[in-house]
């Protein structure tokens, strides 16, 4: 069984402002802000990751536990989906 494939959707535009991200869909008209992790997450799911990369991308990058970082990560990834930020990668 391999892991399901986490992008974001390409309709989601967004920009890079002082070290946040801001997010706007365009489908929903809806605008966010994702700061510190969570801008490394967005930028780096630009192309198809699975949750295991995500969360070693994270633990490069910054001081965490494997345990803590992928509970963070998976809530934060939940929480882009809830929104509709994500596409569907399948497997």
């Amino acid at each position: 069984m391999t892991e399901d494939l986490i992008f974001r959707r390409p309709d989601a535009v967004w920009s890079d402002l002082d070290g946040q991200v801001a997010v706007l869909d365009m489908a929903s008209g809806q605008y966010y802000e994702v700061r510190g992790v969570g801008g490394a997450i967005w930028r780096y799911i630009d192309e198809p990751r699975s949750l295991s990369q995500i969360v070693e991308h994270v633990m490069a990058g910054f001081d965490v536990e494997r345990a803590a970082c992928e509970t963070d990560v998976r809530r934060f990834i939940d929480s882009l989906q809830a929104a509709g930020l994500l596409a569907d990668g399948g497997d």
